[in-house]
């Protein structure tokens, strides 16, 4: 096989058609990489939006739901410090009942032996 002039000129018109076409579908994938890349931006900036206004709203929500937990726990508060304040007044009426009671059997018991000693003093019991 011979390469003459000719044959030359026809492989060097081939490669160059070729590397035109190499050339050619570079730029194209080029255009299509970049407007992927808008494309892909895009996306992602209403993504990051997207995520943002989620957030916001699971904030608000968690916030409001806080804020229902930090009401009923000084609803809890509240009844707590009415219970033992009603707990108190109990207590101190059973203390009162207590005392009356201990005075009423010391004042019972005084008299018994007040009524003992004058049946001993008198000499007995009278018939």
């Amino acid at each position: 096989m011979v390469w003459t002039d000719e044959r030359m000129d026809d492989l060097a018109e081939r490669m160059d058609a070729g590397f035109g076409r190499a050339d050619n579908d570079i730029r194209e994938l080029r255009v299509d990489i970049g407007s992927l890349r808008t494309e892909m931006n895009a996306e992602f900036k209403d993504v990051r939006a997207e995520m943002r206004s989620g957030f916001g709203d699971l904030r608000a929500e968690m916030h409001a739901g806080f804020a229902n937990v930090r009401a009923e726990f000084t609803d809890v508060r509240g009844e707590s410090r009415s219970l033992r304040a009603e707990l108190k007044g109990d207590i101190d009426a059973l203390r009162t009942t207590m005392i009356r009671l201990g005075i009423a059997t010391i004042v019972c018991l005084l008299g018994m032996i007040a009524t003992l000693i004058g049946v001993t003093l008198t000499g007995g019991l009278a018939s």
